[in-house]
């Protein structure tokens, strides 16, 4: 997706993340733990916050090409 994002040529990128762990869509740091019946998973073998900081890789690339197309 951020592939897509640097060759569309937008100047802008939005991210929000609501933590939503049963969606997949979380890129904070994680750590296991049970709440109720719900098991909240953690990225191993991956850091706790192996996606915050991709998320981050990608972003410097994004703002690197920007700066290149100025």
């Amino acid at each position: 997706m951020f592939n897509a994002l640097i060759k569309s040529g937008t100047q802008w990128v939005g991210i929000t993340s609501f933590n939503e762990w049963h969606e997949g869509t979380q890129i904070e740091p994680a750590k296991p733990f049970m709440i109720s019946d719900f098991k909240y998973e953690d990225y191993e073998p991956l850091a706790p916050d192996y996606y915050l900081n991709r998320t981050k890789y990608w972003l410097e690339k994004f703002k690197a090409v920007k700066e290149v197309t100025k």
